[in-house]
Formats: structure tokens, sequence, C-alpha cells
């Protein structure tokens, strides 16, 4: 029986010692995190083995950060790998719960928020973030993420029709639209467009015959440059954005008809009690100035303190409105 779960194992296990999988899995890790700006790619693993993969490196990343603490951004690209098991789903989790107490900002990125959506773990890293960015969705994730971000008619029509680069910057109950623009040194180092990658590699070895100005150009502030031709119609985005604040605005008005009606009934409301207790103390007045009440009361004050003889013997007059017994026998 050993020897079988023995063998049993070795298969398992040869496809990280002799497979495809040696040589990542089967060393030590040799390397430190010191440098200011540190990346761990996955891009040219398996599909199946990514998840595996993401999950030691960042046990290796979290277990630096507590050793030596200082100020940290740890970003986590294509983090719906780690929403696929429970076990890894958790220890994003608690990276996620915890990172604050050692100096650590986490970053989570996913192409699909419903990914996140679909998982317990997931709906609470989002509910944990300070600050969430929703760029264009697809169709049949937006109700999912309406219900869940609590988006307007205009947010969610926004979302499905925006162009790149173009999305929803979420900061508590704030909602406001962004546009990320960047300058065009960043947008040849970050652009992962194939046909941006295709120019960049025919002009790989060439000369390059631009002016220290255009050079110089290239580092600006994106405010100060053209916009990179393909973001986009500037009319379309006015016309989303004008949907966008009327719809806002037709909110406002909702709310604040439904709050003129809540005043209203509040007002009535008052106004029925205020009545009731009057008419109550009116009541009250008659009953006590009535006729027969002032005889009664008439009738007390001369009976009061007075003692009068009956068979059982003396008794003393009390006050109708005390709480003492009426009577008190005296033998």
């Amino acid at each position: 029986m050993a020897e079988t779960e023995a063998h049993n194992m070795a298969r398992r296990l040869e496809k990280y010692i002799l497979g495809s999988g040696a040589g990542i899995f089967n060393q030590t890790s040799n390397f430190e995190i010191d440098n200011p700006f540190t990346v761990f790619s996955i891009r040219d693993l398996q599909d199946e083995l990514k998840p595996l993969a993401m999950y030691l490196m960042l046990d290796f990343i979290w277990t630096k950060i507590k050793k030596v603490q200082k100020r940290r951004i740890l970003i986590v690209d294509e983090a719906w790998y780690m929403m696929q098991s429970e076990d890894s789903a958790k220890f994003m989790y608690s990276i996620a719960k915890r990172a604050r107490k050692y100096y650590l900002g986490l970053t989570t990125i996913t192409q699909d928020v419903a990914d996140f959506l679909t998982n317990e773990m997931g709906r609470a890293i989002i509910s944990n973030s300070s600050i969430q960015l929703l760029m264009k969705q697809s169709p049949s994730s937006i109700d999912t993420l309406q219900e869940r971000f609590h988006l307007s008619e205009g947010e969610k029509n926004y979302l499905l029709s925006c162009d790149q680069g173009q999305g929803l910057f979420f900061a508590g109950s704030n909602h406001v639209a962004m546009q990320v623009v960047s300058s065009q040194a960043e947008h040849e180092l970050i652009t992962s467009d194939p046909r941006d990658l295709e120019l960049k590699k025919q002009q790989k070895g060439k000369e390059d015959k631009r002016t220290v100005r255009e050079l110089a150009a290239l580092f600006d502030p994106p405010a100060t440059q053209k916009l990179i031709s393909g973001q986009g119609n500037i009319k379309k985005q006015d016309e989303m954005l004008t949907r966008a604040v009327e719809q806002r605005k037709t909110d406002v008005k909702q709310i604040e008809r439904e709050r003129s009606d809540y005043e209203v009934e509040l007002e009535r409301r008052l106004a029925e009690e205020k009545n009731q207790k009057l008419q109550q103390g009116i009541l009250k007045d008659i009953e006590e100035n009535s006729l027969t009440e002032q005889i009664a009361k008439n009738r007390n004050e001369l009976q009061r303190d007075n003692l009068h003889i009956t068979p059982q013997g003396y008794i003393e007059q009390k006050d109708r409105k005390t709480k003492e017994p009426i009577i008190q026998i005296k033998i």
C-alpha cells in the first residue's frame, strides 16, 4: 500500500522535477527584492502552472515584506488567477486585510471584474479597497456591476460605450468620470497595441532622426501634448458625459421630490398627533370641570379629615386622588 502511494506521488512530482516544470519549483530562490522596482513575470509559463507560480511568488514577497518593513506597493496584474481556487483566494484576501500593517499598499488588476464578484473572497477584497477604477465593461457583466457599485443608468451607459483610457473613478461614495492620458514617452513604454509593437520592431536598429526638441517633448506633461490618435471621437465623449450629467440631475430631482413628500407626510402626522393630544386635553378639562365632578370635589373637601361613626367604628375620609386607602377604620 505504501509503495503504491509513493509511486503515485512520484508520478505527480515528476513534472516539476524532470519535466516541463523543472527549474521553476525545484530550487531555492536566490535573489532579493531590494531594487526600487521589481517585476515577477509568469507570461511564458503554461496556463496550468500560472496560478501555482503566482501563489509561490506572492508567498515569497509577503514573507520578505513582513521581515523588512518599509513603504512598498504590491501590484498584482491578472489577479483573477488567484480567484480560481479557494486557498489562493483566501491568501490574497489575507494580504489585502493585513497589508497596511506592514506599510504595504496593494493594487489588484483584472480584465473582468466579474471574476472577483463571483467569488466570496474577491467581493471582500473589493469591499476593503479604498479606491476602485472601472474601465469599459461588457454588457454581460454590467448589471452585476451596477448592483455592486451602485451605478446610475448614466454611469452604466457610460461604461458600456466609453473609449480607451476612459472609465469611472470611485473614492468612497463618490463616482467621477475620468480619462487616463499618457505622455508620448509613457505610451511608447507601456503600449500593448500590436500595431505599435510592430512599428517599434521595424524601427529597431535604425537611427533615430528626431531632433533634441522633439525628444524633449516626449517627456512634457500629457496636458501640453497632442492627444494620441485613436482615442475616440470627442463629440461622442461629450454626448456620453452630457447624458451622464442629465441622468444625475434626474436622480437629484427624484431624491428632492421624495424628500419633499416625506416632509409633507411628517408634518401631517405631527399635526394629527398634536390635534389628538389637544382633544385629549379638552376632554380632560371638560371632565374635571363638569357639574358632577365639581359636586364630588366639594363633597370630598367637606368630608376631608372628618370622623364618621359606623358600625365598624370611626372612619376617616381620604382624598380620592391619593394612592392611600380611601378609608381608614379606627376601633
